[in-house]
């Protein structure tokens, strides 16, 4: 850790974490910053503070999306650094502040899209012009988002891997299994990379002795022919472990994702998951050696056939690594 200002302080800029994944990454790096009473820690959030905080962590409650924003997150936000007088600046919003020097700056990229040219969207064109000009030090999730990135943007940047972990809510109490009840916990079924297509097709092959969840707004996504899907809406946290826990089984059909965290949620509450075979999971399964809970599908029958035995099976997840655990101690060699 720099010994240039004491304490040392880590503004965090996270904005635009409002829900989802984005926000349960911020989460996991606060349950970390309660433990380190030697760092002080701002976090510029998109959520509002959790009841208890310890003195070491100030929370500044500042929700923005869209071009807002953007324009905050490469200048607006030095203010804010300067007036909480800090260290380095993380940021979580793929991009940093461009008035800041470099060894001040800390971005953690999660833009799985913006390392595939397919996606055209103007934000992630923004983000890559962004990351082609700049130095800073990059956190990435997993050593495969590691090599796109690197193939994309060269070794400009200091690349770190962190895994961020999950953390499973305290207090939960076991809830009794549903039978034939399959959960998808997805927000933005629309969103072309969440495959919603093979979650209609399952489910339809799955047929009306199933139940078919889906954590998204009635209306989020065209069921089609798929008479059992029903759409509960977002969740609160801890609702949607809840949710996991009285599932017979998980299914997440996503092409890309930086982490996938539903999916390690529900495995470390014992649930089966079942996945569409994509490169990113392949090699997390492979990082913490996953033997059982965790199948991937091709297609959406064989989905059909992972999920019948999967619910029937009761094994439990058996894994070499607790992935539960997150590596933010990497994070104090940047400040």
């Amino acid at each position: 850790m720099s010994a240039s200002a004491i304490p040392a302080r880590l503004v965090v800029n996270a904005v635009s974490a409002k829900m989802g994944g984005a926000r349960t990454i911020v989460e996991s790096l606060v349950d970390f910053a309660r433990t380190q009473d030697q760092l002080d820690f701002v976090i510029l959030a998109g959520f509002q503070a959790p009841e208890v905080l310890p003195a070491h962590v100030e929370w500044v409650h500042r929700p923005m999306s869209g071009a807002s924003a953007i324009a905050f997150n490469l200048l607006g936000c030095l203010l804010s650094y300067r007036r909480h007088r800090g260290t380095a600046l993380l940021s979580f919003n793929n991009m940093n502040c461009v008035l800041l020097p470099k060894q001040a700056q800390i971005t953690y990229f999660h833009q799985l899209k913006a390392l595939d040219t397919h996606f055209k969207e103007t934000k992630l064109r923004i983000m890559r012009a962004y990351m082609r000009l700049t130095r800073e030090r990059v956190i990435v999730q997993s050593l495969q988002v590691e090599d796109d990135f690197l193939a994309m943007f060269g070794d400009r940047h200091a690349v770190t891997v962190i895994w961020p972990g999950v953390s499973v809510p305290p207090g939960a109490t076991p809830e009794p299994r549903q039978r034939r009840t399959l959960l998808i916990p997805v927000a933005s079924p629309q969103s072309p990379h969440k495959n919603f297509a093979f979650i209609r097709d399952t489910a339809q092959m799955l047929g009306p002795d199933w139940t078919v969840l889906v954590t998204a707004p009635v209306g989020a996504a065209d069921p089609g022919p798929a008479t059992n899907i029903r759409f509960i809406g977002p969740q609160t946290r801890e609702d949607l472990f809840r949710q996991y826990r009285r599932a017979s089984c998980v299914l997440m059909a996503s092409t890309h994702e930086t982490v996938g965290l539903p999916i390690f949620e529900a495995l470390a509450t014992d649930t089966p998951v079942v996945a569409y075979d994509a490169p990113y999971l392949r090699s997390l399964q492979q990082k913490f050696g996953i033997q059982t809970g965790l199948d991937l599908a091709a297609t959406p029958d064989a989905a059909k056939d992972f999920i019948l035995k999967a619910a029937s099976s009761g094994s439990g997840t058996v894994a070499a690594q607790d992935f539960r655990r997150g590596e933010w101690d990497k994070l104090l060699e940047y400040i």
